[in-house]
């Protein structure tokens, strides 16, 4: 019966060890370069500014604020988050370079005018 599968291995050999699985290590084809940190970290700032705080973005995205600090590094989901909030471009929030872009729509305070 050559050919076939075998489920186990033949008597007297060893079965392989299982391969040891990466726990907390991020691939580094889904993860972000130095270069697309640096430019999420200041577009976070500066789309912050636009919402005041930080802790407002951090509302606004429905995050903690210390996700928006550069003692976490961020991951390619904030940029998604912050395209959503904002309608700007992952692309954009990512280069590091200055992009013009439209400023968001004010947010109504208060009652009927």
């Amino acid at each position: 019966m050559k050919g076939h599968l075998r489920l186990v291995p033949p008597p007297g050999e060893a079965p392989a060890p299982p391969a040891r699985r990466r726990k907390g290590n991020l691939s580094p084809a889904l993860s972000l370069s130095d270069d697309e940190v640096r430019a999420l970290h200041a577009a976070t700032r500066n789309i912050a500014r636009t919402f005041g705080s930080l802790a407002a973005l951090g509302r606004a995205l429905g995050v903690s604020p210390r996700i928006l600090t550069r003692k976490v590094r961020p991951s390619p989901a904030l940029a998604v988050a912050l395209w959503r909030l904002t309608g700007i471009a992952v692309e954009t929030l990512l280069r590091p370079t200055l992009a013009a872009v439209p400023a968001p729509a004010p947010v109504p305070q208060g009652g009927a005018a």
